[in-house]
């Protein structure tokens, strides 16, 4: 993995303190386990960083102490880890789907994004060509208020549904409208709706959301480009 997106401002928040020479050490451990797509042990990190001195290796250690957490021998952090989960799970996508002979072809069906058919919306039945016609099913058709509460009850949980609905719906704002525009970039077809659901199967909220897949497809550009 030969790329990764950096938030500068999120690095300072973290390791803003650090002196030059844990800061050098840091990035260079950043870089390795990116371009490895592994975690080191403590020998493997001073190793990598190729720190000497006694003065680089307590900074090596220092830095693993600090930003990575120790799991069974190794130094592993949690924002590298899921970069690469992320990033492995793309790149068999992306070979699976060269197997196949690239992309599959977009549903070229009747149905519209609001999936309605449209043979439906340009023949309606006779019903809807004779409005004056009464519709008998209608007149079997009654509500009855939940456990028998009182109708205005009823009419207030139905407000209340309506509110929660409009705003899971609510259209995108602010930075949330030029991240959706950048993501659309690489994938077209994407949509709001898709984006509110895939952040909350993932428990991220929408910016997270779309700047972990921005990045996966850097990533794989990126990968390509050298491969080239």
């Amino acid at each position: 993995m030969h790329y990764y997106e950096r938030n500068i401002g999120d690095y300072h928040r973290k390791a803003g303190r650090l002196n030059i020479l844990q800061h050098g050490v840091y990035n260079l451990l950043i870089d390795a386990c990116y371009d490895r797509e592994q975690f080191p042990t403590l020998e493997e990190a001073i190793d990598w960083v190729w720190a000497e001195t006694d003065e680089e290796i307590e900074a090596v250690k220092f830095v693993l102490r600090k930003f990575f957490k120790l799991t069974d021998g190794l130094y592993v952090q949690n924002h590298i880890a899921e970069d690469l989960v992320a990033y492995k799970d793309f790149a068999k996508k992306q070979s699976e789907n060269g197997k196949k002979g690239g992309r599959p072809p977009k549903n070229t069906s009747n149905t519209t994004k609001s999936g309605i058919n449209s043979e439906t919306q340009n023949n309606p039945n006779e019903t809807q060509n004779n409005p004056n016609e009464p519709n008998e099913s209608l007149n079997h058709i009654t509500i009855e208020p939940y456990n028998h509460k009182p109708e205005t009850n009823l009419k207030i949980n139905n407000k209340n549904d309506q509110e929660q609905s409009e705003g899971l719906h609510k259209p995108f704002h602010g930075s949330e409208v030029g991240m959706f525009k950048d993501l659309q970039k690489f994938e077209p077809d994407v949509t709001e709706d898709g984006i509110r659901n895939s952040a909350t199967f993932n428990g991220v909220d929408l910016m997270h959301e779309m700047s972990r897949r921005i990045r996966v497809h850097k990533q794989s550009q990126a990968s390509q480009e050298i491969n080239l």
